[in-house]
């Protein structure tokens, strides 16, 4: 599966993983998933 990330969620994923729901996590965890980041995010 492939995400696109929100500027929200990639700053709580990489300091505060806590904020994100638990099942929201695993999908984001797990190596078979792809996980896209916005350069407008940058």
């Amino acid at each position: 599966m492939k995400f696109l990330l929100d500027t929200h969620t990639f700053m709580w994923w990489n300091s505060d993983p806590e904020k994100i729901p638990p099942n929201s996590l695993l999908l984001l965890q797990n190596p078979n998933n792809d996980v896209f980041l916005s350069m407008v995010s940058l």
